[in-house]
């Protein structure tokens, strides 16, 4: 049994493999926590404060959101290391995150809004919002 360290906090809200199952992603109470799981050496914790994190179908991309810098939500390597494409900000802390089953979309919801962005371009192709009664 291995015990990843420095993880600190106790609320965790999501905690992902990659898909090729060498990373462990962990969106805790004090940030998003990375590991390699080949060592169980923790790899990256840049972002403090997040609610969502998700890994691509095919495991190219870390998908994750930072409260702190305006609820963006970000595309990175799969081991977080680099930032591959910033997609843009939600109005709100973004609770979930999915990738569309071939990988080519992500959606993100704060519970106000869903908006959906191409992955390829990262251009934003949907926004949808909750009907008025």
């Amino acid at each position: 049994m291995a015990e990843f360290s420095s993880t600190g906090g106790y609320d965790t809200s999501d905690a992902v493999f990659s898909p090729d199952g060498e990373y462990l992603a962990a969106d805790l109470a004090t940030g998003i926590y990375l590991w390699r799981i080949s060592d169980d050496e923790l790899l990256w914790n840049a972002v403090k404060n997040s609610m969502a994190i998700a890994y691509s179908p095919e495991g190219k991309y870390l998908a994750y959101s930072d409260v702190d810098d305006s609820n963006k939500v970000v595309l990175a390597s799969p081991d977080g290391a680099q930032i591959v494409t910033p997609l843009g900000q939600m109005q709100s802390p973004i609770w979930e995150l999915f990738f569309s089953p071939d990988g080519s979309r992500l959606a993100a919801t704060d519970g106000v809004e869903i908006h959906i962005w191409q992955v390829e371009d990262g251009k934003l192709s949907y926004i949808g919002k909750p009907a008025c009664p």
